[in-house]
């Protein structure tokens, strides 16, 4: 299957690849969670400025529906992808882009789970691949801070983070 980016302003998407996994399309298998993050956030988890799993429709005002970002696809055992999008950005708004380690794929037989995974997110404007960066995540909790995207009315930037936090 070859999926392509809506045309929206900003789409990002996740996926990730875990080599211990001999089936990652069979229904058990690992959870990377995508991030989208606005400026007016207390930190990653704002329960209003940030788009992720448990905020799919976030209300991030003054633009209306199209202001606020959506999240689009969630993978929660396989390769993904995952993938949110926005289609009004307000300008001089730097959002930003994370990634957690959920869950490695463990269950009762399985405790340990299928180990390391290697994420990658892209970012495309207008359906262009503009920014494209990986990483190997190596444990739960483990928050990868992406990338930076400042949107204005004449011009944009997106700033590699790369950055690891263990939990």
């Amino acid at each position: 299957i070859n999926a392509l980016p809506s045309q929206s302003a900003i789409t990002v998407e996740l996926t990730w690849d875990t080599p211990n996994d001999p089936d990652q399309l069979d229904g058990n298998g690992t959870d990377l969670d995508l991030h989208f993050l606005h400026s007016s956030a207390q930190g990653w988890g704002d329960r209003v400025y940030d788009c992720y799993y448990a905020n799919v429709f976030p209300d991030w005002g003054p633009r209306g529906r199209e202001g606020n970002p959506s999240f689009d696809i969630d993978d929660v055992n396989g390769a993904g992808p995952e993938r949110l999008s926005l289609n009004l950005p307000e300008n001089d708004v730097t959002y930003k882009i994370g990634v957690v380690y959920f869950n490695m794929g463990a269950n009762d037989t399985d405790p340990v789970g299928f180990g390391s995974s290697d994420a990658t997110v892209r970012v495309y404007i207008f359906g262009q691949l503009e920014g494209e960066w990986a990483t190997r995540l190596t444990m739960v909790g483990q928050f990868w801070e992406v990338a930076s995207l400042t949107w204005g009315e004449n011009e944009r930037s997106i700033d590699e983070i790369n950055r690891l936090y263990d939990e």
